[in-house]
């Protein structure tokens, strides 16, 4: 549903709602909070005049090769391999060559997953099929 990063930024992965705890290094204090996550399905990007082809393939694939991630510039891109319900599988930096990046899916178990590349810049997410 979410991802927390070091820096204790929340980003919002899929609709839901989940229970984040914090607790001190020596763990002398926890604390609780909620989180809900939702997305209204509309986007604004009238501000934008670029259009990014952003896209995986294969896409359905099987679990026993790698996806290529295509379509953004050459630069480092954190992807992060979620399932249906927003557990964190894979997260892997990515070096974009040609405006490819490659990913490993391998061992992954039949089902639909999401995929998120991002770096400070952008944030792009996609469905994956695995058959």
């Amino acid at each position: 549903i979410a991802t927390v990063d070091t820096n204790g930024l929340v980003t919002g992965i899929t609709q839901g709602t989940v229970t984040i705890t914090a607790t001190t290094n020596e763990g002398s204090f926890t604390d609780y909070t909620t989180v809900t996550i939702i997305f209204d399905g509309s986007v604004d990007d009238s501000d934008n005049d670029f259009e990014i082809d952003f896209k995986i393939y294969p896409n359905p694939t099987n679990s026993s090769n790698n996806i290529y991630i295509t379509g953004l510039n050459e630069d480092s891109y954190t992807v992060m391999l979620f399932d249906i319900i927003g557990k964190l599988i894979n997260k892997e930096n990515i070096k974009f060559k040609n405006k490819i990046g490659e990913f490993n899916i391998k061992n992954l178990k039949t089902g639909i997953y999401i995929i998120t590349v991002g770096n400070l810049n952008s944030l792009y997410s996609t469905k994956l099929i695995v058959k």
